[in-house]
């Protein structure tokens, strides 16, 4: 369907339930911005349009065109499907609702790990809100440590642990550290032949590894 004259104010929806629709040029999903997703919703847009103009709304996910990709329904204020033929038969697209969804599948190819950005463009207008896709456990790296000097007992270990989401915890040979905002941490732990790290994120996700001289793997 070409709507091209149809599109002026939209509403961005993660959900599986298209929403009321909210004041023009407002953006909402159904979770605050940089909301977290282990698992790719279908994504919908709705919004009403107040005039006839010859403006069709870009929809990009990480600078991605995927406009072609969304399916396009249209409504009246009674919530009844309209055809493009009625809209044009009635000379203008006032209070009509023009709402269209793509697919996880679809969207997929075009999505990150951490941070992804998706933008409603109209014009000169661009309506952008931020969501993290994290489907993989922490990583654990190591900065500099006090285990190759046979003498230092307890070793001190200063890592950082990365994560998209956010981290729970972080336990090296059962002893829980505190982390920074950033993941960093330092630590003292009694010397030991084998240095266990467990890393834990917000969705549950796991890292266990093990260092000999926390430098090389174990």
């Amino acid at each position: 369907m070409n709507i091209r004259y149809l599109g002026r104010w939209a509403v961005i929806i993660f959900s599986f339930v298209v929403s009321a629709c909210s004041p023009p040029g407002e953006l909402k999903w159904d979770s605050p911005n940089s909301s977290h997703y282990t698992e790719l919703p279908d994504i919908q847009f709705e919004w009403v349009n107040n005039s006839f103009l010859d403006l069709y709304p870009m929809v990009y996910l990480n600078q991605r065109d995927i406009t072609e990709q969304i399916q396009w329904t249209l409504y009246d204020e009674e919530r009844q499907v309209l055809g493009e033929a009625e809209i044009i038969a009635r000379g203008n697209a006032d209070g009509v609702t023009i709402a269209g969804v793509v697919s996880r599948q679809a969207i997929q190819a075009h999505t990150h790990q951490g941070g992804n950005v998706i933008s409603v463009e109209f014009g000169e207008t661009a309506n952008i809100k931020n969501f993290i896709y994290d489907t993989e456990a922490p990583e654990i790296v190591i900065l500099k440590s006090t285990a190759h000097d046979p003498n230092a007992d307890p070793v001190k270990i200063h890592a950082v642990a990365l994560d998209a989401s956010g981290l729970e915890r972080v336990v090296i040979n059962n002893q829980q550290v505190s982390l920074e905002d950033d993941g960093r941490f330092e630590v003292e732990v009694p010397r030991s032949d084998i240095f266990n790290f467990l890393a834990t994120d917000i969705h549950g996700y796991q890292t266990t590894r093990q260092f000999a001289d926390l430098y090389n793997e174990y």
